[in-house]
């Protein structure tokens, strides 16, 4: 899946530059397109799970991971809201010890 790579470039940017917001951008756009392609856009949250667990030795990177916010229920046809997918600050609580 290309749109992975997508999102580990960005994470990258994020932790180079310092600004947290990318993800929550990359986030927002993610689920925009699979919402777009037909595919369930709360399971967004799965791959902010998958990326984190490899990161456990890079505690900034899971900390710009969680920096997304919790996701919510959109109202008919919002993509561009957050979607319930989880709440991957609670996995990754424990990044910045």
């Amino acid at each position: 899946m290309g749109h992975v790579d997508h999102v580990v470039g960005c994470l990258a940017a994020s932790v180079v530059t310092g600004d947290e917001t990318i993800m929550v951008e990359v986030r927002d756009w993610l689920r925009t397109v699979v919402g777009a392609r037909g595919g369930d856009p709360t399971q967004v949250a799965a791959v902010w799970e998958l990326l984190a667990v490899p990161l456990r030795g890079h505690p900034l990177a899971r900390i710009h991971l969680a920096t997304a916010p919790p996701l919510r229920e959109p109202s008919s046809g919002d993509l561009g809201g957050d979607l319930d997918g989880g709440d991957l600050d609670e996995g990754l609580s424990g990044a910045a010890s």
